[in-house]
């Protein structure tokens, strides 16, 4: 299994939770990009087969300011031509500037283990 992490983070919440991510795969390859933008705009074509999970992390007060930049990245996801392995996930954060809120990375670390572990089963029910 192959894992890439691409992301962008204005405060650094998003690259925290992005290593908390890595580390918990760390008994398979992850390759870590910076620039969302560029990427999604650089993986064409997508070869078929191709899978993604989304994620981000938003304000936790108050929770209906926020929308989810997950959501809409996981849509450009699927428009691409990837399926998306989990649906969306938000992380909160305790305003725009951080931290990260208590129990994220936690959360964060479950959600790495879930991914991981979907893919490995369906790794192994192909073969």
């Amino acid at each position: 299994m192959r894992v890439r992490i691409v992301y962008e983070s204005t405060f650094g919440n998003t690259a925290t939770i992005v290593k908390t991510v890595a580390a918990a795969r760390a008994e398979a390859p992850v390759k870590v990009d910076v620039g969302m933008r560029e990427w999604l705009d650089s993986t064409l074509p997508v070869p078929p087969g191709s899978r993604a999970a989304a994620f981000c992390t938003k304000t936790a007060i108050p929770s209906w300011f926020a929308g989810s930049a997950a959501r809409g990245v996981g849509k450009r996801l699927r428009r691409l031509g990837y399926e998306l392995t989990d649906a969306p996930a938000d992380f909160l954060v305790n305003g725009p500037l951080g931290p990260v809120a208590a129990g994220e990375l936690e959360r964060a670390r479950v959600w790495a283990d879930r991914l991981a572990h979907r893919e490995l089963d369906r790794d192994a029910h192909r073969s």
